[in-house]
This record gives structure tokens, C-alpha cells and sequence, in this order.
């Protein structure tokens, strides 16, 4: 999209009328940047850059809620007093700058925006409450968070071949029968269950812990640009040029387990990071299933905990 041209001679009024209505669904209205270059509404684009101005200006994730959340905010008495935004201005006008800047870089990267009060917002993250992001930067088909069924496929980094065997068939099949697979982007597992879903033809969702403007691991970019021509996504909590880091990558799991109806453990260690994933979707109810193996291997003994201490069902189709 370009800037509408500016003409120095006088509109008619129609014209007027047509420029009014344009500019109430595509322009960032007052914003200094890509002003013209957005065709989202003005109240949801000025949602985003405050939000996240005040993520930048490190206030506290309640506190920001509660500025944007109706629901959790209780009328106040008439008094006078600044109340609202207006108690952050000096936030707000420090960090303004920054986070419209940060948005045009998401426009130019083709990265969807979503304030957690928007209408698109993907509902099966409200459950998170308080731990819900507050921004949500996504890229490809996003009607994938409301499709079913959604199941999350996960293990190791490092399978053995009996592992990366079943993890691919498995993934496949459930393809294949129409099933929207989510998981990681991550070596391993992850990387089969995104592939098998290719092979299928099918379509999938990669949670990821990076902002959207680069892959990790690199050694992926190919496969998260497969997904996304095959009408994919890739979704995430942090802004373009947010560096990895393993507290990311833990905060990730939740928004996979919050995400899918069900998850399949398919190899896992007794240490791996697979089992944080696990924890959450228990507490959010989500059905947890784990592969069984005849002999259990130092990748697999995972499965066997989870099984033995009943923290998740055997795996069944």
C-alpha cells in the first residue's frame, strides 16, 4: 500500500466523503511513521503502539492490562483526577517513538499486530488470564487458531531413529486426516512434525520465541517459509529484533499448550524441556498423551515418566 497523493485543488464533496471513510480504516491517524500504510482500524493500530510503548517503558504486565481490559476495570468515581493513559503520559511520550517505529518495521516485514483486547485475537489464549500476551505478532493464515482439531506435537531436540520414525509417521497420518499440527520450529521433533505436515499437504502453526524478523534455528528459515506458502503460521509474544533466550524459550511452551486441543509427546528425555510443555497444558486441562516404547532409550525416558506417574495417557489414535 502507498500514501494516497495529496491534490491542491478542492475536493468535491463526494470526495471528501470517500476520504473521510478511508481514513477511518487505514490511516495511524496522529502517528509520526507509516502513517498512511495500514488498513487496520485507527483505535486498534493506537492500542498496539501504546501497549507496547509501556512494555518498553518496563511497567508491569497488570498494570497495562487493566489499562486496556473493560472488563477488569471498575468504574471510577468522578473526581477530577487523571485516570487511565493519562497517569502514564510521561511513558507513553518517552517511548512512543520507539514503538511506532517497531510497528512499521512489522508492517514492512508483513507482520500481523494483535492487541490482546482485539476481535482477532485468537481466543484459546484468553484462558492464559493474566498470562496471556499482550501483543500478539503473527505472520500467515490466522484462521488456523480457531481450526480442530489443533494437536500439539512435541519431544526432543535430539531423537533417536526409533523416535524421528514415529514422530514423522505419526505426525503424517494426523495430517493427512485433516488435523492442524502445532509445535515449536525446534530441532528435532518439532522440525519432523513440521515436515511430515508438508509432505501431507497439510497446514501448521509454529509457536516460536524470537520476534518474527529472523528463524531460530537459522538452519530453518526453509521450512518456516514452506509452512507459510502452504498457507501456515508463525506466531509469537515478542516484537521484530527480540533476541533468544532459554526463559523464552519456556514462556513459548505455554502458548503451544494453551493453543492446541490435545497434546502428543512422541520421544522425550527425562530432562528435556518438553516436559514444561506438558506442564502447562495440565494446567490449562488440555488432554496429554505420550508414546510407549518396548525398550526406553536415555531419549525416550521421558515417556516412560509421564506414562508411569500418570501425567499423561498412552498415545492412541
Amino acid at each position: 500500500l502507498r500514501p494516497r497523493s495529496v491534490c491542491v485543488a478542492s475536493p468535491s464533496p463526494q470526495d471528501q466523503q470517500r476520504d473521510l471513510r478511508l481514513m477511518g480504516s487505514c490511516y495511524w491517524g496522529a502517528l509520526r511513521t507509516f502513517a498512511h500504510a495500514m488498513r487496520r482500524t485507527d483505535t486498534e493500530q493506537e492500542e498496539a503502539v501504546q501497549i507496547l510503548a509501556l512494555q518498553l517503558a518496563g511497567l508491569r504486565y497488570r498494570h497495562i492490562a487493566a489499562l486496556f481490559d473493560k472488563g477488569a476495570r471498575g468504574d471510577e468515581l468522578p473526581l477530577g483526577l487523571p485516570s487511565g493513559l493519562e497517569c502514564d503520559t510521561k511513558e507513553l511520550t518517552a517511548h512512543e517513538e520507539q514503538a511506532t517505529s517497531l510497528l512499521g518495521a512489522c508492517y514492512r516485514l508483513g507482520i500481523h499486530v494483535l492487541p490482546f483486547v482485539s476481535p482477532s485475537y485468537p481466543d484459546a489464549f484468553h484462558c492464559l488470564a493474566f498470562d496471556r500476551p499482550l501483543l500478539l505478532y503473527a505472520k500467515g493464515n490466522l484462521a488456523l487458531t480457531t481450526a480442530s482439531p489443533r494437536l500439539a506435537i512435541i519431544g526432543t531436540r535430539h531423537p533417536d531413529e526409533e523416535g524421528k520414525r514415529r514422530t514423522y509417521e505419526l505426525a503424517r497420518r494426523h495430517a493427512e486426516a485433516g488435523a492442524t499440527l502445532l509445535s515449536g520450529l525446534a530441532r528435532g521433533c518439532d522440525a519432523l512434525a513440521h515436515q511430515a505436515c508438508l509432505d501431507a499437504g497439510g497446514k501448521g502453526i509454529a509457536i516460536v520465541a524470537t520476534g518474527l524478523n529472523e528463524v531460530y534455528p537459522r538452519e530453518h528459515q526453509a521450512l518456516q517459509e514452506a509452512l507459510l506458502r502452504q498457507g501456515g503460521l508463525i506466531l509469537s509474544e515478542h516484537p521484530p529484533f527480540t533476541p533468544i533466550n532459554k526463559y523464552q524459550l519456556i514462556a513459548r511452551d505455554r502458548l503451544q499448550a494453551a493453543l492446541a486441543e490435545r497434546v502428543i509427546v512422541t520421544e522425550c528425555g527425562a530432562k528435556s524441556g518438553t516436559l514444561h510443555t506438558v506442564r502447562f497444558a495440565r494446567k490449562y486441562q488440555k488432554p496429554v498423551e505420550a508414546l510407549r516404547y518396548e525398550t526406553y532409550t536415555e531419549a525416550s525416558l521421558g515417556n516412560h515418566y509421564l506414562l508411569s506417574s500418570h501425567l499423561a495417557e498412552e498415545y492412541s489414535e
